[in-house]
């Protein structure tokens, strides 16, 4: 009997490991995948974004942010108030960990910023974040229009009359991408900056003019004066309709695109 049950020992042995087996698979949890459900991943990041930041010294601090898909990036910064010169910075973004935020590599202090749909948040190094990521935060960034964009927009129409070339160059104004803004008035060479701060928002800073004088400058005065009070636009087609405020009741402007190419 004894060598009997010395005999079968090895099976009973190899069927105990066996069921130990069994039961220690069916016991464990499976581990969840990583949520790839990200900024990063999921949204159309890549693109041209502006706002107006609080700023301690001056009126505000206008931002243009353009992110490229290489996360490549060039910031451009300058006071509204025109009280120093504007800033620029190029270099490389890192995305955090969790894919949602980015930092500005090479940018003085390293910038944060939270990733949105067609929206940045400017996190602040001395601000809560969480009152920064709200949708009424002052420190937002939204992506702009390019269709405005890189266009010789000439004048048509100024506050509801036909406009008619006078001088040696036709009314006209081209936004860049660099948040400057070309043009003339028809008499004098202008520039300056513009910025598109919130949807069909269009705002014109700093613009300065050439010292010409010239005969007829009432059309050129006139430019100059609805630039200043520009505060949204409307673009139908080939058609940039300028207003006073962002409601867009009644048009101050009538501009058409005009290619040169």
């Amino acid at each position: 009997m004894i060598k009997r049950i010395l005999a079968f020992s090895p099976l009973l042995v190899l069927a105990g490991i066996i069921g130990m087996t069994h039961l220690n698979c069916s016991s464990l949890k499976r581990v969840p995948k990583a949520d790839q459900h990200n900024s990063r991943t999921a949204l159309d990041w890549a693109g041209n974004y502006q706002g107006v930041l609080p700023c301690a010294d001056c009126e505000g601090m206008a931002t243009i942010l353009v992110l490229q898909p290489d996360n490549s990036y060039r910031l451009q910064q300058f006071h509204i108030d025109g009280k120093a010169n504007p800033e620029e910075h190029k270099g490389y973004f890192n995305w955090k960990s969790g894919g949602n935020s980015i930092e500005l590599a090479g940018t003085p202090g390293k910038p944060r910023i939270r990733v949105g749909e067609n929206q940045l948040f400017w996190i602040a190094r001395k601000s809560p974040p969480k009152k920064q990521i709200a949708d009424n935060s002052p420190y937002i960034l939204r992506k702009t229009d390019l269709a405005v964009i890189e266009k010789y927009w000439k004048l048509k129409e100024l506050n509801g009359v036909p406009v008619r070339t006078q001088g040696d160059r036709e009314t006209h104004l081209i936004l860049k991408h660099d948040g400057q803004v070309k043009g003339h008035g028809g008499c004098n060479a202008l520039g300056g900056r513009y910025l598109l701060p919130e949807q069909n928002g269009l705002r014109f800073y700093n613009l300065t003019t050439t010292a010409k004088a010239c005969p007829a400058i009432e059309t050129e005065t006139g430019f100059l004066e609805m630039l200043h009070s520009t505060n949204g636009y409307r673009l139908n087609g080939d058609t940039l309709w300028l207003y006073p405020d962002r409601d867009r009741l009644k048009a101050i402007a009538r501009l058409e695109a005009v290619y040169l190419y």
